[in-house]
């Protein structure tokens, strides 16, 4: 029985230790990129968030850092700005992997000395789960470089290059950007996809492609919600909420989408979270008052220098926000 409880014991400390190793693995990305430019946004973990605020209320505040209550995950989340050259993002990443393996080399010389010295029988099966999952990553990182030259990674370089067109170019109109099934390199992870749907989508409600929308709309909600990091889950769902509010004014699926994210929708204050949430206070709720307070915020969220936004996004968030105090306004005319 004793024998039974250490390893249990073991295997859950093990499991519990993996997101550890992502969060000291993320916490080296964060130490290398921001002095070679790129702007730290936000790190979510074990409920908590620790993030630049750009958006806070106080213009003296903003962007500053300052933590505050998130849905728990039990894996970090780390979201960052480094729109930088290819060449460029090889060099930090080949810094952050020698370090990530000296420091898991240490760890695991540690650990392995713990449970070598210390004689306790429930003690060692914390050391011994930890350095399970300490010496896998440890083995797995310098592994995982020629895995990196797969599908996965030329999706992720194929993404990118689409992204700094769009950067670059200012116009998401003329950026080929073919159905899911028709790229030249495909992906089965579910996060990449969403970043490329995301991109389609928004050029179709760009060009007001009703049909592209709704097809972009049918592969997002294909996507496995709990296969997305959080941050990516709230995007995608804040997305459906928003097309089930505004296109189909399908108010039961609209607020389905509304209470998965609400926690967080209610407190994103960028131009996108306020408009969203605008337009699901306006078509579903009917809060005419609560949808002109969220146009208010979002028009004044476009204001803030956000590295995250693309020009394009701007465009077509003012363009979004302006119809709807246009409802609005017609609407107090009547009364």
């Amino acid at each position: 029985m004793v024998l039974l409880l250490q390893i249990l014991l073991g295997m859950w400390v093990a499991l519990m230790s993996v997101g550890l190793v992502l969060l000291i693995s993320d916490l080296i990305v964060i130490a290398f990129s921001v002095p070679e430019g790129a702007t730290f946004r936000r790190l979510t973990y074990l409920g908590f968030s620790v993030e630049k605020d750009l958006y806070a209320e106080d213009p003296a505040k903003r962007g500053k850092l300052r933590i505050k209550k998130f849905k728990f995950a039990p894996f970090p989340d780390l979201l960052i700005d480094c729109y930088w050259p290819e060449e460029k993002n090889k060099k930090v990443g080949r810094k952050v992997n020698t370090v990530t393996c000296i420091v898991l080399a240490a760890i695991v010389a540690l650990l392995t000395y713990a449970v070598i010295a210390i004689p306790y029988n429930f003690a060692r099966a914390v050391f011994i789960g930890m350095l399970t999952t300490f010496g896998f990553f440890f083995i797995a990182i310098p592994l995982s470089k020629p895995l990196s030259k797969g599908k996965k990674n030329e999706f992720a370089t194929f993404l990118e290059k689409k992204i700094r067109e769009i950067r670059d170019g200012g116009s998401i109109e003329n950026v080929d950007l073919p159905p899911l099934h028709e790229l030249p390199v495909q992906t089965e992870v579910d996060f990449y996809k969403w970043r490329y749907l995301r991109l389609r989508h928004l050029k179709a409600e760009m060009t007001n492609d009703l049909n592209g929308i709704a097809e972009n709309i049918y592969m997002i909600e294909r996507l496995t919600d709990t296969k997305l990091p959080i941050l990516a889950r709230v995007s995608r769902n804040a997305c459906l909420m928003d097309y089930y509010a505004y296109r189909q004014k399908d108010y039961t699926k609209a607020t389905e989408y509304y209470n998965s994210v609400k926690e967080q929708i209610e407190k994103d204050m960028d131009c996108n979270g306020r408009r969203t949430l605008g337009y699901y206070s306006y078509f579903v709720l009917g809060d005419k008052e609560k949808a002109r307070k969220c146009v208010e915020q979002g028009l004044s969220a476009l204001t803030v220098e956000d590295p995250m936004r693309m020009p394009i996004e701007t465009e077509y968030e003012e363009k979004m926000l302006l119809y709807l105090k246009r409802l609005l306004d017609e609407e107090e005319k009547k009364l």
